[in-house]
Order: C-alpha cells, then structure tokens, then sequence
C-alpha cells in the first residue's frame, strides 16, 4: 500500500483497501468523487488481459483522491494536509525564549511559535518576520545542508506555516504567508529533485507556480519557471526549458532571477552547439545583473 500510493497508482491503492481492509468501491467513490465504475476499472489488475489501467496524473485530482481517502500527505509525497495538522500532537514550548536560544535547543519554527504566543493573538508581525527568517536560513544552506536534512526541515515549515493559515489572520497576513508557504514549496521541490523524487518535485513546483499565479506574485512565478528549466535542462529537453526561461522572464523582469533564467538559456545553447545564442544569453545576463 505505500508503495502504490507513494507511486501515485491509486488503482492499486483502491485494490488493495478492498482485498485487505473490506472497503468496497462504492464507499472509495463516495469518498473521492469518482464514479463506481471508473474506481473498478483503475482497481483492475493489469495481469487481466485488459491492457493498461488508467492512472491519475493530475495534481488537483491527485490531492482529491489524497484528501477523500485521509492518506497522510507525507505518504504521497505531498505536504501535511489541514487534517493532519488537527491531529497533530501538541509541543510544550519553554516559558523563556531567550534562555531557549541561549542554548541553541530552539528551531526556526519553535522560535516563530514561541513568538506567536507571547503576543497572544493568531499570529503577528514579529511572528511572520521569524518565518521569513527562517526561510532565508533554510535557502542559504542549500547550497552545503544534507538533502534529507533540508529536506525535513522544509516540510516542518510548510507544516508550521499550513498551521498558521488555519487561524485568524487579516488579508494581509494570509498573503504573506501563501507567499511563505510557496517559497517552501519551490526549495522543497530543488531538494525532493536532488533526492530523486521526480514526480514529488514537480508537484511542489506546481504548486509553487499555482499559488504564485494567484497570489499575484511575479517574482514567485519567475523562480517556479526557472525550476522549472532546471528540471528540462537536465532532462536535455531543450524546447521546454526554453519555453520555461521565456515564461519566467514574462513572469518577472526586474529581480535576480533574470540572470539565473539567462544562464539556463546560455547552457542550454552551448549544450545545442548554438555559440551565438550562448554569447547572446550571456550578454542578456550581464546586462540584467547590472
């Protein structure tokens, strides 16, 4: 079972619930939203001689098979969901926050909690500011941190920040956070791709670019493409990481991610033996980080 639902074959999944734990297709479909029927043809086995079963791919309906089933979303490679951090056990934080500093024992998301409370309210300034610090850590150690380590760290921020969405917050508030959120999700999917997990590390970049493209925020967008290239550029799939460099610089074209756009486009063009599109990119580079 978490090798089906780790591989995102929920026929599988849906086989298995019914073979061991008694669940029959008609309750699965109540839960997911799919028809009876189309829950027994992604069950069937592939040994049946019927061909290949169908297969969810999509993210959205990925989460809703995910969400109507009450699978845990580190199982599927997803973050925590809004249940899952209802059941979630309850922490004791020491009562003096600079002793618990002092002494190194206190996480970037103990810190923001800690914070949180001594103010007595949903969550505050000073609270979103830790956050965003922690954050800013989380992505300068990527460049050294162990992938597993990070890759931990980053899913106990989601966990922390999803958290903080479910209280009361001001518009304002709730943005800032979406926007915390997505900049997890992107470093998330840069280490889930280091470690492997393809499929998972394209479901964050997508995220990553959904909540971009609705909080407004181009910078978001932009950095969600250039992953987006990276994945392409060593997939050598040249067209799409040039469509991904395009759609970033649509995205944004006034932050550094320009000129990391632009040496994707310039390595890309050496790899296709292009020296003029190389020297060009270049020169757009360069000129974008002056």
């Amino acid at each position: 079972m978490r090798s089906a639902i780790a591989n995102h074959d929920f026929g599988e999944a849906f086989r298995l619930a019914k073979i061991h734990g008694n669940v029959s297709y008609a309750k699965i479909s109540e839960a997911v939203g799919y028809k009876r029927e189309h829950i027994g043809k992604m069950a069937r086995q592939e040994t049946d001689g019927t061909g290949v079963r169908p297969r969810i791919t999509q993210f959205l309906k990925i989460l809703e098979v995910v969400d109507g089933l009450r699978i845990p979303g580190r199982l599927a490679g997803l973050a925590p969901h809004p249940w899952e951090l209802e059941q979630a056990a309850k922490t004791t934080q020491p009562e003096d926050l600079s002793t618990l500093i002092a002494q190194g024992g206190a996480g970037i998301w103990d810190i923001a909690e800690t914070l949180r409370r001594t103010e007595m309210s949903s969550i505050n300034s000073v609270a979103l500011e830790s956050i965003e610090d922690g954050i800013d850590q989380l992505a300068r150690a990527y460049s050294y941190a162990n992938a597993d380590y990070l890759h931990e760290r980053t899913r106990n921020g989601l966990h922390y920040v999803t958290k903080q969405l479910e209280g009361r917050v001001t518009l304002r508030q709730h943005r800032e956070l979406l926007v915390d959120a997505t900049w997890l999700f992107l470093l998330n999917a840069c280490v889930q791709y280091d470690r492997g997990q393809r499929e998972a590390a394209n479901l964050s970049q997508a995220v990553a670019l959904r909540i971009g493209e609705e909080a407004g925020h181009g910078e978001i967008k932009a950095w969600a493409w250039e992953i987006e290239a990276w994945f392409a550029l060593t997939q050598s799939r040249w067209q799409d990481m040039l469509n991904a460099v395009e759609a970033g610089h649509m995205a944004d074209q006034t932050h550094s991610v320009g000129v990391q756009l632009y040496a994707h486009k310039a390595r890309a063009a050496a790899l296709m033996g292009d020296a003029q599109l190389v020297r060009d990119s270049l020169d757009a580079g360069r000129a974008r980080l002056d």
